[in-house]
C-alpha cells in the first residue's frame, strides 16, 4: 500500500514535470527559430560543412574524420565557449530523457499496483494515469519538432570531446533515444505494445463512454436541464446532485455525479485519441472502437502543447498504412479489422460533421450561460448551490472556445480533407458572444466568491460531515485492516472539517487533499482488501465529493482560473485578436469587448511554468501591450462610430431645413416636368411603423445599438491588472471620448474644401450640435458630465488671457490674433482678413438691414465672378455672429473685439499720417472753408478713403458683434444680461458716463446694451494717437474728410445703389468712421464741434462741386455724396438733422433722392422720366 501511495503521488509530480519539460522545449524551439536566439555554433558559416557531417553521421562523432573538415581547427579552439553556449540545451535534453524514462516506468507500474483504476473509487488517480500516457506522447512529439536537435547534440558532444578528450557519459543513451524518436507515434506503439498494459489502459478508457455520450448529446443535455436550473422551480436552492447512469463500479450510497465528470470531457477526448494512435490494438476491442469512432468524428485536431496540434485523421491514416508492421511483436489485431477503411470513413465523417456538432454545442452553451448570468445577477445567493453547474458551464464553454481556435485556419487539415471540408461549418460569427458570456459568469464567481466559500464550509461541516461520521463510525472496528499512515489520515478527517469557519479564511486544505490522495491509493492497492469493506467504499465515495468541494473553500480562485479561464488562447493570439475585431464590429457581441481584455490578465499569469521562469517577462509584457492595444482599438471603434452617427443625425436634421425643402420641391417639379417619378423619402417617413420607415433608420439604429453595447460593457468593467499594468477600461474610453470631443472642437471650424479658410459660424454650430447629440448618447454610460465638458472645452478654445478680466476695459492687444492656434485665433484671423480685404468692395455693409452683403453693383459682381470663397456676407450677418457667440461665448467675442480694435488702431494711424502730411492745406481750409483752391495741394486722399472704409467696416462689425452678444446672452445667461441692462440704465450718456467705471460701460456696450456714444474700448485703444500735440492734428480730421470728397478718386467710380442703400465702393461706412473717431479722439465736446465742422465744410465743398458739375466734377456722383451727409447725421451721436439743415436744406437732399431714383447720379447720366421709371419692369427688377 505504501508503494501504491508513492506511485500515485509520483504520478501527480510527473504530470507537473512533464508540463515543465514541454515549456522548456517549446522555448528552445522558439529561440532556435528567432535570429537573436540561435546559438552561434549553429549560425557560423565557417562550420557549415562540419555541421553537415555531424548530422549525416549522427549519433556517431568521429574525431578523426571531423579533423579533416574545413573549419575544424577554429571549432576546436572555440570548443570551451561552444560547451558553455550549448550546455543549457544539452541539460534540457537530458532532463527530457530522464522524464521519459521515469514516466514510462511509472506508467507500466501503476496498473500493476492500483487494484481499481476507475471513476467511482479512484477518479483522480485514474485521470492522472491516462493524462500521463497522453503527456508522455506529447513530450516526444514536441521534442521531435526541434528540427536541429541532432546537430545540437552532436556539436556539444564534439566540443566536449575536444576539451576533455573523451565522450560525455550520457551522450550515447541520449542520442540513441533522440534517434529512435524520429517518428514519435510509431516509436510509442513499440513502447506500449505490452498486452497487459493495453488491456489495463483500455479498461480505464472505456469507463469514459457514459460521460462522453452525455457530453456529446446536446439535445439530451438540454432535455435534462444539465446546465439550466430554471426548470427546478422551488428546488433551485438545493445542491446539484445529478448522477451519471450506466457507470461501471457505481456506488449506490455515493453515486458518481455528472457535473464534476463533464469538466474532464476534453481530457477524455484527447486521451482516447492518443491511446488509439499509440495502442492501435485497442481498436480491436469492439467497445473501445465504438467510443473511438464517436470521439474521432468530433475532432480534426487535438492539442500537443500550446499552439502545436496533432492532425488526428492524417496520423490515423498514416497509422493504418503501416500497422501492423512485419516486425510487430505485440498482440495482433482481430481478423476482419480493416484499419484503412475505418480511418478513411472517420476522416470523411469528421470533416462533414465535427464543425456542425460543435457549432450546435456552442449555440446551446450561449443560451444556457445567458440564462445563468441573468439568474445570478438577480439572485447571487443561488450561485453557491448551483456552483457545480456553473463550473461545468465554464469548463465546457472553455473547451468549445479552445476547440474553435485550435481548428481555426488549419491549412494542413483543410488540404487533407478538401473534398469534405466546408469553411462555413468551422466559422462561428457568435464566438465572441460565448467568450463574453463565459467571462460574465466568471466575474460573477469572482465577485461572489465569499458566498461560495461560506456555502461549502457549511456544506462540509453539515451534510458531508454527517454522512462521513456514519462511515467513520462503521470503520472503527476495521482499523486493524489499515496501515498506521492510513489510520492517521482517516482520523484527521473529522477534526479538519470541524476546524473550518466562515470567519477564518486562512486555512489551507491542500495537505488534506494530498493525504486523502495517498490514502485512496493505499486503500485501492493490489495488496489491500479494504474495498471489500462496505464502509470503506462509502467513505471513498463521499470523500470524492468532499475533496472537490474543499477546493471551493480554500482555493476557489485558483481552481476557477486553472479549470475555466481561457489562458491557453494566448498561443492562438492572432486569431484571438481577429475575433476581437469581429466583436467590435458586431452589435450583437460588442457588449463583451472588455471580456477579451480581462482574459489577458490570466494569460499573462498562467502561461509560464515554474521550470521556465524566463518566459514570464516577455509573455507578461506582450500581454500588457496587447491589452493596452485592445482598449485603444475599443476607444477608436467608439470614435469611429460617433462620426457616422453625427453624419446620420446631420442628414435627418437637414431634411427638415427650409433650404432642403425648397430643393426637394424643385427636384420633384423637375421630375414631374419630365414625366418621371421621384423616389425621395419624405422627412418623417422613418418615424412610421413601416418597412420604409425601418429602412430609413436602420443605419442609425445599428450604430446607436453598437455604441450603447460597447459602452455598456465598458461602463460595467472594473479595472484589470495585466502583468505590470493596471488598465481601467471605463476611464480609458472615457478619456478617449473626451479627447475626441476636445479634438472635434479644435477642428470644427476647419474647411475640408479650402484648408486655409474656415467654415461659417452657423455651419460650425451645426457640426457642434450634431456632435453633441452623438456624444450625449455616450455620456450616460461613462458618467461624463457633458454639459460641463462642453462649456469647459469651448471656453478653453475661446479664452485669451489678455482680455480674460471682465473688470478691465477691452482694448487693442497687438498680436492677440497670432498668440495661439486655438479656434478663436483661427476665427479672429479669418475675420481680420475679411475686413482687411473689404476695401476691394466685394462685400459692403448695408445700414438698412444691419448686415454685410455681396456688392450688388454689376461691375463689381463681374470683377469678382471667379471668386467663390465666401466673404463677409457669409460671416458677418446677425445670425452668423449669434452662432459665433454661441460657440466662443462672451470671452471669445471679447478676443475678436480686441483684434478689431487693433486693426482699427493700425488704420487710424494711417489716417493720422495722411492728416499730418496735409496739415498746412487742411489748416488753410479750416480757416476758410470756402477756399477750395487750397485743396489742389491735398494728397493721399485715396489712402485716407481706403483706410476709412476698412475702419468703418470694422466698427460696423463691432456693433453687430455687440448686438449678437447681447441677443445670445438674453437666451443663455438672461440674469447677467438683465443686470448689465440695469447697470446701463444708471449710466449717463455724457462723456464721463455719470461716474460709472469704464469697465462696466465697456462690458455693457460689448453686451449690446445702449450706452450712447460712450466707447471706452475704442477711446483707450486709440489713446496712444492723441498724446501731446497730436490733439491739434486731430482737430483737422473733419477737414481731411471734407477735402477727400473733392480729391478722392474713389468717388469717380462709385455709385449709390438704392435697392441696398449702399455705395458701390462701400463708402457709406466712412461716415461711421468719421463719427466714431470724432468722439474717441477728441472727446464729447470737441467731437461735437468737429462733427458740425465736418457738415459745414463738406456741405460748402459739395455745393462748390455742384456748381462746377458740368465741368471739373462731371465724374463725381454728387447727389449720392449729398446723401452721405444725411447718413452721417443718422450714425452720429453728436449732431441731428437740424444741424444738417443749417448747411444743407432738406429740399436739396430730396432733389438728390429724386434724381437718383431716375437713375441720374452724375451730370452726364441720362435719366428717365418719372412715369417710365415707376412702371418699368426693369427698374422694378433692379430694385
Amino acid at each position: 500500500s505504501t508503494m501504491s501511495a508513492k506511485l500515485a503521488e509520483k504520478c501527480t509530480i510527473m504530470l507537473d514535470v512533464g508540463q515543465g519539460m514541454m515549456s522548456r522545449v517549446s522555448l528552445l524551439n522558439r529561440n532556435l527559430g528567432s535570429p537573436g536566439g540561435r546559438p552561434h555554433s549553429l549560425s557560423n558559416t565557417e562550420w557549415a560543412k562540419l555541421r553537415k557531417v555531424l548530422e549525416k553521421k549522427f549519433p556517431e562523432v568521429n574525431h578523426a574524420e571531423l579533423s579533416t573538415q574545413p573549419g575544424f581547427e577554429t571549432f576546436q579552439s572555440a570548443a570551451g565557449r561552444i560547451i558553455d553556449e550549448l550546455e543549457p540545451i544539452y541539460l534540457t535534453f537530458l532532463d527530457v530523457q530522464e522524464f521519459n524514462d521515469s514516466c514510462l516506468e511509472l506508467l507500466k507500474s501503476l496498473p500493476n499496483n492500483i487494484m481499481s483504476l476507475n471513476l467511482t473509487q479512484t477518479p483522480q488517480i485514474t485521470r492522472d494515469f491516462v493524462k500521463l500516457v497522453t503527456l508522455y506522447v506529447q513530450v516526444h512529439m514536441l521534442w521531435s519538432f526541434v528540427e536541429e536537435r541532432k546537430v545540437l547534440l552532436a556539436l556539444y558532444a564534439c566540443a566536449y570531446q575536444c576539451v576533455h578528450g573523451r565522450s560525455e557519459k550520457n551522450y550515447v543513451s541520449l542520442s540513441s533515444q533522440v534517434d529512435s524518436y524520429n517518428e514519435p507515434l510509431k516509436q510509442a506503439t513499440e513502447e506500449f505494445k505490452d498486452g497487459q498494459f493495453q488491456q489495463a489502459l483500455g479498461d480505464v478508457l472505456i469507463q469514459f463512454m457514459p460521460v462522453l455520450m452525455t457530453a456529446f448529446d446536446t439535445d439530451g443535455l438540454r432535455l435534462k436541464n444539465v446546465l439550466n436550473p430554471i426548470g427546478e422551480g422551488d428546488g433551485m436552492p438545493l445542491p446539484v446532485v445529478l448522477q451519471i447512469t450506466n457507470l461501471e463500479h457505481s456506488n449506490r450510497n455515493s453515486p458518481t455525479l455528472l457535473h464534476p465528470e463533464l469538466m474532464y470531457v476534453e481530457d477524455y477526448v484527447t486521451s482516447v485519441i492518443y491511446a488509439g494512435l499509440v495502442c492501435p490494438n485497442l481498436l480491436g476491442r469492439e467497445d473501445f472502437l465504438g467510443m473511438f469512432k464517436m470521439v474521432a468524428t468530433d475532432v480534426l485536431v487535438v492539442p500537443i502543447f500550446r499552439s502545436h496540434v496533432l492532425n488526428v485523421h492524417a496520423e490515423l491514416e498514416t497509422l493504418a498504412s503501416w500497422f501492423p508492421s512485419r516486425s510487430w511483436s505485440g498482440p495482433p489485431l482481430p481478423k476482419g479489422i480493416n484499419l484503412k477503411k475505418i480511418m478513411k470513413d472517420l476522416s470523411k465523417d469528421a470533416a462533414t460533421m465535427a464543425g456542425l456538432k460543435h457549432r450546435e454545442r456552442r449555440s446551446y452553451l450561449r443560451g444556457e450561460m445567458g440564462t445563468l448570468v441573468q439568474l445570478f445577477n438577480q439572485l447571487p445567493g443561488l450561485l453557491a448551490p448551483k456552483f457545480p453547474m456553473v463550473m461545468t458551464s465554464l469548463v465546457m464553454a472553455k473547451s468549445e472556445i479552445m476547440w474553435h481556435f485550435r481548428h481555426n485556419n488549419q491549412t494542413n487539415v483543410k488540404s487533407k480533407m478538401k473534398r469534405y471540408y466546408v469553411d462555413e461549418d468551422y466559422a462561428d460569427p457568435h464566438l465572441s458572444t460565448l467568450i463574453g458570456l463565459h467571462d460574465s459568469l466568471l466575474q460573477l464567481v469572482y465577485r461572489n466568491g465569499k458566498i461560495v466559500q461560506n456555502y461549502y464550509i457549511e456544506y462540509m461541516k453539515g451534510a458531508h460531515l454527517t454522512v462521513l461520521k456514519e462511515s467513520l463510525d462503521a470503520l472503527a472496528s476495521h482499523k486493524a485492516a489499515f496501515s498506521l499512515g492510513v489510520q492517521e489520515i482517516i482520523s484527521s478527517i473529522e477534526p479538519t472539517i470541524n476546524a473550518l469557519s466562515v470567519n477564518d479564511t486562512s486555512f489551507d486544505l491542500e495537505g488534506f487533499r494530498l493525504d486523502w490522495y495517498r490514502a485512496t491509493a493505499a486503500l485501492t492497492s493490489m495488496g489491500s482488501n479494504a474495498l471489500k469493506i462496505e464502509p470503506v467504499k462509502n467513505l471513498i465515495g463521499r470523500m470524492i465529493r468532499v475533496v472537490e468541494h474543499s477546493r471551493y473553500v480554500d482555493a476557489l480562485r485558483e481552481t476557477v482560473e486553472g479549470r475555466c479561464e481561457i489562458y491557453e488562447v494566448w498561443w492562438h493570439k492572432d486569431a484571438f485578436q481577429e475575433e476581437y475585431a469581429n466583436c467590435l464590429d458586431s452589435p450583437a457581441s460588442s457588449l463583451y469587448a472588455t471580456s477579451f481584455v480581462r482574459s489577458l490578465r490570466v494569460m499573462a499569469e498562467r502561461n509560464c511554468h515554474a521550470f521556465c521562469p524566463e518566459e514570464q517577462q516577455p509573455i507578461g509584457q506582450e500581454a500588457a501591450r496587447m491589452a493596452d492595444g485592445m482598449l485603444q482599438e475599443l476607444a477608436d471603434r467608439v470614435d469611429a462610430l460617433i462620426t457616422p452617427l453625427t453624419t446620420i443625425i446631420q442628414g435627418h436634421e437637414e431634411q427638415i431645413s427650409s433650404n432642403e425643402a425648397a430643393k426637394r420641391i424643385e427636384r420633384q417639379q423637375a421630375a414631374k416636368a419630365q414625366k418621371g417619378k421621384t423616389s425621395e423619402i419624405v422627412p418623417g417617413t422613418e418615424s412610421q411603423l413601416s418597412s420604409a420607415g425601418r429602412e430609413g433608420l436602420q443605419d442609425m439604429i445599428m450604430i446607436e445599438r453598437n455604441i450603447a453595447r460597447l459602452l455598456w460593457g465598458v461602463g460595467d468593467a472594473d479595472e484589470v491588472a495585466v502583468f505590470d499594468r493596471v488598465l481601467r477600461p471605463r476611464e480609458y474610453v472615457r478619456s478617449q471620448l473626451i479627447s475626441y470631443f476636445v479634438n472635434f472642437t479644435k477642428t470644427m471650424f476647419e474647411n475640408d474644401d479650402t484648408p486655409d479658410k474656415i467654415v461659417s459660424p452657423s455651419e460650425a454650430l451645426k457640426k457642434l450640435q450634431y456632435c453633441t447629440a452623438a456624444m450625449q448618447k455616450c455620456s450616460s454610460h461613462l458618467d461624463i458630465e457633458f454639459s460641463s465638458l462642453l462649456r469647459e472645452t469651448l471656453f478653453e478654445q475661446s479664452c485669451e488671457t489678455e482680455v480674460y478680466d471682465v473688470s478691465a476695459v477691452v482694448k487693442a492687444a497687438p498680436g492677440i490674433e497670432g498668440s495661439g492656434n486655438r479656434n478663436i485665433h483661427r476665427v479672429v484671423n479669418h475675420y481680420l482678413a475679411l475686413i482687411e480685404n473689404s476695401g476691394t468692395s466685394e462685400c459692403v455693409y448695408s445700414f438698412s438691414i444691419d448686415s454685410f452683403i455681396k456688392n450688388p453693383d454689376p461691375a463689381i459682381k463681374k470683377k469678382f465672378a471667379r471668386n467663390t470663397s465666401p466673404g463677409l456676407e457669409s460671416f458677418a450677418t446677425p445670425s452668423e455672429l449669434q452662432s459665433l457667440v454661441l460657440i466662443v461665448g462672451t470671452q471669445g467675442a471679447r478676443v475678436l473685439d480686441s483684434a478689431l480694435l487693433t486693426l482699427i488702431s493700425k488704420h487710424v494711424t494711417t489716417i493720422k499720417n495722411v492728416i499730418i502730411d496735409n496739415e498746412v492745406p487742411l489748416g488753410q481750409l479750416r480757416s476758410n472753408v470756402n477756399g477750395g483752391a487750397v485743396l489742389d495741394s491735398v494728397k493721399n486722399c485715396n489712402e485716407l478713403i481706403s483706410s476709412s472704409i476698412i475702419v468703418g467696416n470694422a466698427l460696423c462689425l463691432r456693433k453687430m458683434l455687440h448686438s449678437a452678444t447681447g441677443a445670445t446672452q438674453k437666451v443663455t445667461v438672461p440674469l447677467i444680461n438683465s443686470a448689465l441692462s440695469l447697470a446701463a440704465a444708471s449710466i449717463s450718456h455724457d462723456e464721463n458716463g455719470g461716474g460709472m467705471t469704464p469697465s462696466v460701460i465697456s462690458l455693457a456696450k460689448s453686451s449690446g446694451v445702449d450706452v450712447g456714444a460712450l466707447d471706452p474700448s475704442l477711446s483707450e485703444s486709440l489713446a496712444f494717437l492723441v498724446s501731446g500735440s497730436d490733439r491739434d492734428v486731430w482737430r483737422l480730421l473733419p477737414y481731411a474728410y471734407a477735402a477727400s470728397f473733392v480729391m478722392g478718386d474713389n468717388w469717380k467710380t462709385c455709385r449709390y445703389i438704392s435697392a441696398a442703400d449702399v455705395m458701390s465702393g462701400g463708402e457709406q461706412v466712412i461716415m461711421t468712421c468719421v463719427s466714431s473717431l470724432c468722439g474717441a479722439l477728441l472727446g464729447f465736446e470737441a467731437g461735437r464741434e468737429a462733427s458740425v465742422e465736418f457738415l459745414k465744410a463738406s456741405s460748402n465743398l459739395l455745393f462748390s462741386m455742384k456748381a462746377e458739375e458740368a465741368g471739373r466734377y462731371r465724374e463725381y456722383p454728387i447727389r449720392a455724396m449729398f446723401v452721405l451727409l444725411e447718413r452721417f447725421v443718422e450714425v452720429s451721436p453728436f449732431v441731428d438733422r437740424s444741424v444738417l439743415e443749417k448747411f444743407m436744406p432738406y429740399t436739396i437732399l430730396h432733389a438728390a433722392y429724386v434724381d437718383m431714383s431716375l437713375n441720374k447720379q452724375r451730370v452726364g447720366d441720362v435719366g428717365m422720366d418719372s412715369k417710365h421709371a415707376f412702371v418699368s419692369k426693369k427698374v422694378v427688377a433692379d430694385a
